[in-house]
């Protein structure tokens, strides 16, 4: 037995180890772990924090083996088996990992790492219940263990259910309000509960503290896409291609919404970028091609040859081959169009705007019908098919039809009328009572929608877009300032007020709040090309109509805000 004041020299040299780790110098302590073994291969405790070390380094195999060698040593340590488990864990044997940190519990029933190490080896095999089941072991036994409620709130996360992620992302919080990732994954849950704003502040929070987070932008500008500030969506697909240019997916967004704007070039540019990163994605060849159908006039060519890529990569892409099928449409190549469609049905029977695809071919080639055969199966198949609904209303005199649309549509309102998927089934049954002749029922429609959609961009255009059909310029001027009072100063908006006028043949008041677009950021590509669409030949007999006329006179008094915008 060694003297007080002496120590053996082996475990003089694990100390010294110890230290060097401590201070980081892993490959120094590696070495002197090993002059420890050289001097007493029987001493456990150099194996073990050999294998620390090594772990460090990312020598996973060389920890591993280094555990072994300590737990035959000595088998009833428990923090031998759980690092064990962590080696195991990295190399994905996950079976392997998950029997390392059982018996670490079973030596050690209070170790919240070992519980917390077992509920992450039951997330990776996706065992989300018995996963949620060791998390709250570990919080039993730790309240105010941050990684026990970060992993408790993936695994609900995972199992979709989100209120309860988010309870458990809000007790890490609790605990480290600068947690990033908890921050992040609460984003992530409220975007799918359709909590956008709640969404927006949480990857804001996210960002304050992880300021290089590019999937954290990407999404902000997802939700902006869904709110329909494309503008805003835009700046935050940029900041996320800022921080990480090769993101295929956020360039596919931007595409979309770039296709959204009717920027058809600009899409084009962020499509090929994607390429570039990915050449054999069929999303981004799919992109492509509904680019071109569904938004391009004689382009039809180059979207039947994207999808053809497309499929030639993933011949079982429904996406791809429905595209294509639409192109065809659109080319006139019926029997092609149709065979096209058919075989996207054979491959997925439950494929509705596949069907909606062969019912228009029937329609074109006058098999009526067979084409409302068809619409009515995509209905079938999902009653909330909207296109499939409009096709059916026009092939048919029965006012029937569009009652049972209005039945189907306050459905599925009634059971969500805030989620935010269903904002397109909100204007559909307002433009359903207006087809009917029944304006005050479709303003109604809106006011109801907004009140649980009280920020959206298209509901609000929508609705001053039937108050400008119906005549009424107080409920258009209503419409607009309160629209403006939500999006203040933001081109984007003003922009998408001129489109709604010019889709409404109302040219005069396109061109002004065109040019309300303008005054803010002169360099605004899409205002301008409308604003020179919009011009009129001989501007002394085109005047603007009453409400812009008044909504310009209240501007010059201070009346409205809308018009206290200030240049960028």
């Amino acid at each position: 037995m060694a003297q007080p004041g002496e120590e053996k020299q082996d475990e003089k040299l694990v100390a010294e180890g110890n230290m060097a780790f401590n201070q980081g110098r892993y490959t120094e302590a590696i070495e002197l772990f090993d002059r420890a073994i050289q001097l007493n291969p029987d001493n456990p405790a150099a194996w073990y924090n050999k294998g620390v070390a090594l772990f460090m380094e990312s020598e996973i195999n060389e920890a591993l083996a280094a555990y072994e060698v300590a737990i035959q040593l000595n088998p009833k340590n428990a923090d031998y088996w759980y690092n064990k488990g962590n080696a195991l864990f990295m190399i994905d044997r996950l079976g392997d990992a998950f029997a390392a940190y059982d018996v670490s519990i079973q030596l050690n029933p209070d170790d919240v790492l070992a519980w917390i190490g077992r509920g992450d080896v039951l997330s990776a095999q996706q065992r989300y219940t018995e996963a949620i089941n060791a998390y709250s072991g570990a919080l039993q036994r730790e309240p105010k263990s941050i990684a026990a409620h970060f992993g408790k709130g993936n695994a609900h996360y995972n199992r979709n259910e989100y209120l309860m992620a988010i309870s458990s992302y809000d007790a890490a919080l609790q605990l480290n309000n600068k947690d990033a990732s908890s921050w992040y994954n609460k984003g992530n849950a409220q975007y799918y509960l359709g909590q956008y704003q709640e969404a927006l502040r949480s990857y804001e929070n996210a960002l304050a503290f992880n300021p290089k987070n590019a999937v954290a932008w990407k999404n902000i500008g997802l939700i902006y896409a869904e709110l329909d500030r494309n503008t805003d969506a835009i700046a935050a697909y940029n900041k996320a291609l800022e921080l990480d240019p090769s993101s295929v997916q956020t360039l596919v967004n931007l595409g979309h919404v770039m296709t959204e704007m009717g920027s058809y070039g600009t899409a084009i540019e962020a499509y090929e970028r994607a390429l570039r990163q990915d050449p054999d994605s069929p999303e981004v060849l799919t992109s492509i091609g509904n680019m071109y159908t569904y938004n391009q006039r004689d382009h039809y060519d180059e979207a039947t040859r994207a999808y053809d890529r497309a499929l030639q990569l993933d011949p079982a892409s429904i996406d791809a081959r429905t595209g294509k099928g639409y192109a065809l449409l659109a080319l006139g190549r019926h029997d092609e169009a149709l065979a096209t469609f058919g075989l996207a049905i054979a491959m997925e029977p439950t494929a509705a705007n596949a069907w909606v695809g062969k019912g228009l071919v029937l329609e074109e080639i006058a098999d009526f019908r067979d084409a409302k055969i068809s619409f009515e199966t995509a209905i079938q198949l999902n009653p909330y098919n909207i296109d499939a609904w409009n096709q059916k209303i026009k092939l048919s005199d029965d006012p029937r039809d569009v009652n049972a649309a209005i039945t189907v549509f306050e459905e599925v309102l009634r059971r969500e009328p805030g989620s935010p998927h269903v904002r397109d089934i909100w204007n559909k049954k307002a433009m359903l009572h207006e087809m009917r002749g029944s304006i005050e029922e479709a303003l109604a429609t809106y006011d109801q929608a907004l009140t649980y959609h009280s920020d959206d961009l298209s509901l609000l255009l929508e609705k001053a877009a039937l108050q400008a059909r119906s005549g009424s310029m107080d409920g258009v001027n209503k419409t607009l300032d309160h629209l403006l009072q939500i999006y203040p100063n933001n081109t984007g908006v003003l922009f998408s007020i001129a489109s709604m006028f010019e889709r409404e043949g109302r040219r005069s008041d396109a061109l002004y709040w065109y040019s309300e677009s303008l005054r803010i950021d002169p360099n605004y590509t899409l205002a301008q090309s409308g604003y020179e669409r919009t011009l009129p030949q001989n501007p002394a007999q085109t005047p603007l109509s009453p409400y812009t006329m008044l909504y310009a006179m209240l501007a010059a008094l201070g009346v409205v805000r809308m018009y206290s915008i200030k240049r960028k």
